[in-house]
């Protein structure tokens, strides 16, 4: 799915969020939280403090939205079996290089 033109930086979040959430349950019905459902919980994580709200989630795969009201860093884990795919709607998102080692 591809976001890119729909929100010009400084988008107010909360309609970004709003509209990509709409895209995703209108693109894959039944596996999208319904509007209704969506919560968004504080969490603090690998260094990351801020908000989370996950639209979907299954054993291999999820979807979340994420918030901070300032600068917040931190990490994810190290895995090479894993893709992780960012998109900030007002902010930057850096996500280091991860070396295997064996």
């Amino acid at each position: 799915m591809n976001f890119y033109g729909i929100f010009s930086a400084g988008s107010d979040p909360k309609r970004a969020y709003a509209k990509i959430h709409q895209e995703f349950y209108k693109t894959y019905p039944g596996h999208i939280l319904p509007k209704e459902d969506l919560r968004w919980i504080f969490m603090n994580a690998g260094g990351w403090m801020g908000s989370m709200c996950i639209i979907h989630a299954s054993p291999t795969e999820y979807v979340l939205f994420f918030g901070a009201a300032i600068d917040t860093t931190g990490h994810s884990g190290e895995s090479v079996n894993i893709q992780i795919v960012c998109t900030s709607i007002n902010r930057e998102y850096f996500q280091p290089l991860i070396i295997a080692r064996r």
